[in-house]
């Protein structure tokens, strides 16, 4: 059994294996709450008239696909300059972590909100 939690806890320790988990629940939640979304929600709140702070349902989409990317760019940047540097390495991973929480907590408050 300690085994097992322990190749759990290791395999979590993947940025791609988080990201594959939060995709599952941007995912869930996307099937989940889709029949009782609005065609269009309200995301860009900073924009002052209110027509413009309508959007489709699809630019939602873009908060896992931002996500990704970053990861992506962060493992390229760790592969390229901080390789030898593992406090450097350390804080990307972390950086990492911390936009795979916020992206989820961001898009289900969406989810939720609008619904």
């Amino acid at each position: 059994m300690k085994r097992l939690i322990e190749a759990i806890v290791n395999g979590l320790k993947s940025e791609f294996l988080l990201w594959a988990v939060s995709l599952f629940i941007f995912i869930s939640f996307f099937i989940v709450l889709f029949n009782r979304l609005p065609p269009q929600i309200p995301l860009f709140y900073s924009r002052p008239d209110s027509q413009r702070q309508v959007t489709d349902l699809f630019v939602v989409v873009l908060i896992p696909i931002i996500t990704f990317l970053i990861i992506v760019i962060n493992k390229l940047i760790v592969r390229r300059f901080f390789e030898t540097e593992p406090i450097a390495a350390k804080f990307i991973y972390i950086f990492n972590l911390l936009s795979i929480i916020v992206s989820i907590y961001i898009f289900v408050k969406i989810m939720l909100l609008v619904s």
